[in-house]
């Protein structure tokens, strides 16, 4: 009796810690809007930013969370300093070298950007039309992105 009880509680808790975001790439994105519409959620990082490490695993594994953004979004995690050409609305978005020595793909300061300026973490939430809706420069705990999820899903 006490194995069947504690092999349920390793079935429930895997269950729990399985839940993760369902990250799409904008190259499927056409695909999947043609099925089910959804507002989108890009969150936009570079490798070596811890705050966007700190989302990555602490927001976006958080259980609730992700089961509100794989039910209400598609989701995209965009590396910023990524070396591909991205496909949106039509225009193709490349990589383009900063005065810095770093890349930085053009999509994330087309979306990301505000007054001109891009930081790490900026979460975007686009609607079913990939208009920007919001901007949300900066690292958000749990609490806050939750609340965020909630006032732009209504």
């Amino acid at each position: 009796m006490k194995a069947i009880g504690v092999l349920i509680s390793i079935l429930v808790i895997g269950n729990v810690a399985m839940t993760q975001v369902n990250w799409v790439r904008f190259e499927s994105l056409s695909d999947s809007m043609g099925l089910t519409p959804k507002p989108i959620v890009v969150f936009i990082h570079a490798p070596w930013c811890n705050y966007c490490k700190m989302m990555q695993k602490f927001v976006f594994k958080d259980d609730v969370l992700s089961r509100l953004l794989n039910q209400d979004y598609y989701s995209i995690a965009l590396d910023a300093e990524t070396t591909d050409t991205i496909r949106y609305r039509g225009m193709d978005f490349a990589p383009e070298m900063q005065p810095n020595g770093k890349l930085l793909n053009r999509l994330a300061m087309k979306i990301g950007a505000v007054d001109g300026k891009l930081t790490y973490p900026t979460t975007v939430f686009l609607d079913s039309n990939l208009n920007v809706v919001a901007q949300f420069q900066g690292y958000l705990n749990k609490d806050e992105f939750g609340i965020v999820l909630k006032t732009l899903t209504k």
